[in-house]
């Protein structure tokens, strides 16, 4: 899920190159974001969606560049890279292998001349350290994708935090002055509205993670559509008059003989 993340400490921010989501800059062969982490505050556990494998002392971690992602722009065409992997070692080339020898945070960063052209917080962790678990966000019991749920607004929406790292707590602006505290929310909208954006905070160590979500409602406005159930209900109610109107009117026929 790539959600709205609010930390801070905004740290040197890499060139824009075009507006294309092709990927141009990986970490043991795992794509980083085009506009990738560049907050000095971020904790460990927000760290973890942003790298495939966590990195570790002593293990050659590798860092490569697609040197044709900028080609079309204001860079242009490059040959080599500069890299500093923020421990005061840097390294040429558009591959590179690196070794970190201390657990820690260290910001990577990479350049062609005086243009930054990307650059990321990077978590290395000692031999046995696992970094916690991610939370994750569900409405109505189903994951939100891309920030992104559909709901319907004519029963109450139950919102969860999942998977939280301990020692971190929740808090919700649900709209419509409508706050939560804790894992789980319920909330509850006009069945005209087609939108709502609930926002969820996860604080953990003084470190805030803000959430915005957008929940969509695409049968606002429409009256509830009968179940079968409703028809089948409807329908037997109705044979059952035509029967009964059909009997009172065989009593009162003349008996023929």
């Amino acid at each position: 899920m790539r959600l709205l993340v609010i930390l801070f400490s905004l740290v040197a921010l890499p060139v824009s190159a075009h507006d294309s989501e092709t990927p141009f800059f990986f970490i043991n062969d795992a794509a980083v974001a085009e506009s990738p982490i560049s907050f000095s505050s971020v904790p460990d556990w927000e760290l973890a969606e942003h790298l495939a494998e966590p990195v570790r002392v002593g293990e050659a971690v590798r860092f490569s560049l697609d040197a044709s992602y900028f080609k079309d722009t204001e860079v242009g065409l490059i040959s080599s890279a500069t890299w500093k992997f923020g421990d005061e070692t840097t390294a040429e080339g558009l591959q590179v292998s690196h070794t970190y020898q201390t657990a820690g945070r260290y910001l990577v960063q990479v350049t062609s001349g005086e243009q930054i052209l990307s650059d990321t917080w990077l978590q290395v962790l000692a031999a046995n350290q696992e970094l916690p678990p991610v939370p994750e966000v569900t409405v109505n019991r189903k994951a939100v994708v891309n920030g992104t749920a559909e709901a319907s607004f004519r029963k109450t929406v139950t919102l969860r935090v999942t998977n939280l790292p301990e020692g971190a707590t929740v808090s919700w602006d649900l709209g419509n002055t409508q706050r939560a505290e804790g894992m789980l929310a319920r909330a509850t909208y006009d069945p005209l509205m087609s939108t709502a954006y609930p926002i969820v905070r996860i604080t953990k160590d003084g470190a805030v993670r803000e959430v915005q979500l957008i929940l969509e409602y695409p049968g606002a406005g429409q009256q509830p559509a009968a179940s079968n159930h409703a028809w089948w209900v409807s329908a037997g109610a109705g044979a059952l008059l035509l029967v009964g109107a059909w009997l009172l009117w065989r009593s009162r026929q003349p008996m023929r003989y």
